[in-house]
């Protein structure tokens, strides 16, 4: 998930560039929406590995609650 945050925040940059390499316009909003749906996939993904972390240490340590 992580991977995929990156790439829709970097993605912003390339659509305004194919916007204006091609004298497209490109809608203000979609920025917006790619880095909002960028971050979110970045939180989601951190918030997996920490809970991974903290069931392995769980089971490490024998206390699964």
């Amino acid at each position: 998930m992580i991977l995929v945050g990156f790439f829709l925040i970097l993605l912003i940059g390339s659509i305004e560039f194919y916007g204006e390499a091609n004298t497209i316009a490109i809608d203000d909003g979609l920025a917006l929406f790619f880095l909002y749906t960028g971050l979110s996939h970045l939180a989601f993904g951190i918030m997996g590995i920490m809970e991974k972390n903290r069931f392995k240490q769980a089971n490490e340590t024998g206390n699964l609650s």
